[in-house]
This record gives C-alpha cells, structure tokens and sequence, in this order.
C-alpha cells in the first residue's frame, strides 16, 4: 500500500503515495473493534492494524486573475486507519479475499479512553469496507457513530491512544501550514522578509486557500525553512467585505489565529485573535503586504514534542 489510484470519482483518479506509517499495538493484543451505525453494532477480529498518511500527486490550477500554476504532492487532510480482518470473520467474506476496514482519522477526530481504560472509541468517523478482489462502487462508505477497539490489557491501549493522539497533531499542523488535498488555492504570494508579531519570516509564502466544501477560507503565512508560520481562519464573506473592486478587503473584526513555531525543544502552537488593517487582493507595486495587528494576549498550546 506504498502507492496506489484513487477511482475516477475521487479527487479526478489521482495517484496517491505513502508520506506516513506508524507501527500499531501488534492485533494479538486486540480483542475486538466493535463499529455501531445506524443504532447497530457488529465485531470484527483483526490480523493486523495500520495508520497510514498519503500524500496526493495533484496539480493545483490557479484562477485566471493569477499567472502562475502549482504542481505538488498535496497532504491528504485525513489519516486512514486500517483493520485487516482474519478470514472467515465477516459474512461479507467469501473465504478467499481478506476484508478491511478503513476508518478515515482528522485533526479534529474526537479519541475517548473508557472507564477501564482498555476501550479507545472513536467517535463519529466515516468507515470504508472492502475486499480485495472489490470494484469501487463495491466498497460502502458509512458513518460510524463510534468505533469501539478493545485490548486485552491497559498498556496496549494507552499505547494504541497515544499513536492516534499524535497522528491528529501531525495533520493539525499540516492543516494550519499548508493547502490539503480538494482545497483550492485562490492566491499564493512571495512575502519576502517579514516580522509579524514577535516572529521572523524569511522568505516568507503567503497563501490563501478556500475548502470547497465548507466554502470558509484560511490565509497562511509560513517561512522558507516551515520553522513559523500563521494561520488565520476567515468566513464565508470574507471577500465580500470590499468597497469596491478595486479597493482592499478591510477588515475591522478579529479572526482566530495559530501561530506554529518549531524549535529545538519540538514544535508549540500558539492560539490568538488578530485582525488586518488591510489586505491587497491585486498586488500592485505600490500595495503593502497586511498589516496584522496584536489584539489578544496569547495562549499557548503545546502540541509536539521532537523525537
């Protein structure tokens, strides 16, 4: 599963390549994965267990207003956790081809431990099942209310959780640095040099990216090097707040930001309210990079630690 196609209705039948593995509690300490949808609720036994990372080998089109066009291997904006079932423990298996079970994990994915602490439950995830020999239009996608995996002892679990816990930090950092996969990117400028608050950009990219299918945008700034970057979350309306067309988005209000540093000592997030005196949409030479200004005190949230 180190590269494989995406079908035709999937993100234009791209190819997909493997960006991040992680080694899972080996399934012999699994008791069961317990999945409930649709208020039912039935149990697989599992050979073995992945968490698995794709990048997306994507070209990304810029609208005509711009004259350039990316082309980059896109992060995909969700982990795939997979539960490869032992033969003969579906009644959807045929007794030739293995069944899995693929649970799509994102950053805001919510992992619960149980009261015995040897039930991780994930809740409210979609859920793939297939089988080897499976067509496309053969592997249903549901939504799971919970999915339930029970170890046999407390340790595997623990291990289990921190493995899915770190997985989330690493797309929420890739989502606060960098557009996903099925995200449009409407600009994306040089910055040069900047200061913004107490950090250094260098050769800093200044980007805006809209989600398709929320239609709310995120204007990220990030250096060279990936070592800061800022990330501000914005409304559907937010290009709707001009004069006119030819004049600057003005923005009065403040808008949730998250500024990444990354050091030595790991990486920290840093949650803040900010908002921009001005933001050019047509960069002329006389037009100013945004000016953004302090609004909040800071909270700090640590998220990462290095290896």
């Amino acid at each position: 599963m180190l590269i494989h196609c995406l079908p035709d209705d999937m993100l234009g039948g791209i190819f997909s390549i493997l960006d991040t593995k992680t080694t899972q509690e080996p399934s012999s300490h699994i008791i069961g994965v317990h999945f409930t949808a649709n208020g039912r609720r039935f149990t697989q036994l599992t050979r073995s267990v992945q968490l698995l990372h794709y990048r997306y080998l994507a070209a990304v089109t810029i609208p005509s207003s711009a004259s350039d066009v990316v082309g980059d291997l896109a992060h995909q904006a969700h982990a795939e956790l997979i539960f490869h079932c032992k033969a003969g423990t579906s009644r959807y298996d045929d007794g030739q081809s293995e069944l899995r079970y693929v649970v799509h994990i994102i950053h805001s994915t919510t992992v619960k431990r149980t009261a015995n602490q040897r039930v991780i439950s994930i809740v409210d995830v979609f859920c793939m099942s297939e089988s080897e020999n499976a067509k496309v239009d053969e592997k249903p996608r549901i939504k799971c209310s919970v999915v339930e995996v029970e170890f046999d002892t407390r340790s595997s679990a623990e291990r289990f959780f921190i493995n899915l816990e770190a997985m989330k930090e690493e797309l929420f950092i890739l989502y606060l640095q960098c557009p996903l996969s099925g995200e449009q990117l409407v600009f994306q400028w040089a910055a040069g040099n900047l200061m913004v608050r107490d950090f250094i950009f260098r050769d800093a990219q200044l980007s805006m990216i809209m989600n398709s299918l929320t239609g709310k945008y995120r204007l990220i700034l990030v250096s060279a090097c990936h070592s800061v970057s800022v990330c501000v979350e914005l409304p559907q309306d937010f290009f709707q707040k001009t004069d006119s067309e030819f004049n600057p988005v003005r923005i009065s209000q403040n808008y949730l930001a998250w500024f990444v540093e990354v050091g030595t000592e790991g990486t920290t997030v840093i949650k803040q309210s900010m908002g921009f005196s001005f933001l050019p949409i047509d960069r002329g030479p006389n037009q100013s990079l945004p000016i953004i200004k302090r609004r909040e005190p800071r909270e700090y949230l640590p998220l990462l630690e290095n290896d």
